[in-house]
């Protein structure tokens, strides 16, 4: 979880009424400033993926907007072997099931009977794409 993913919860909290410190916003993160860090990006990440459920109740587009993001991500993998094997699938198989085990592991994704990972657009992944 991010700096701005910390910032945008903390903001939704506020305008929902729901407890600032538990979003990582003023006093909830560790106070070193580093993305990802401390027990309030914990939370942060807890209640964006569903875990805590207090923010998506309160704001049920954010868990759709969340999965549009991934799917188009996941989308633009550059590997084959991140997407789902072509088979008759069910429309309940591609539900994203969401979850925050830790901070060091971040969001993990299920659906189609697997984890699904998208990768991370890098400088380099980019600069790569554009030589080739």
């Amino acid at each position: 979880v991010g700096a701005g993913d910390r910032a945008l919860v903390h903001q939704l909290c506020l305008h929902t009424g729901l407890p600032v410190a538990a979003a990582g916003g003023a006093g909830g993160g560790s106070g070193s400033g580093e993305a990802g860090t401390g027990a309030g990006s914990l939370d942060c990440g807890r209640l964006l993926c569903g875990d805590r459920p207090d923010l998506l109740d309160m704001c049920p587009e954010i868990a759709q907007l969340r999965d549009i993001v991934f799917y188009f991500r996941l989308l633009l993998s550059p590997s084959r072997a991140d997407l789902p094997e072509p088979r008759p699938w069910r429309p309940p198989d591609g539900t994203l099931s969401w979850s925050y085990p830790s901070d060091s592991k971040g969001f993990e994704v299920r659906a189609f009977g697997r984890s699904l990972k998208c990768a991370a657009a890098t400088a380099a992944a980019l600069e790569a794409r554009r030589g080739a």
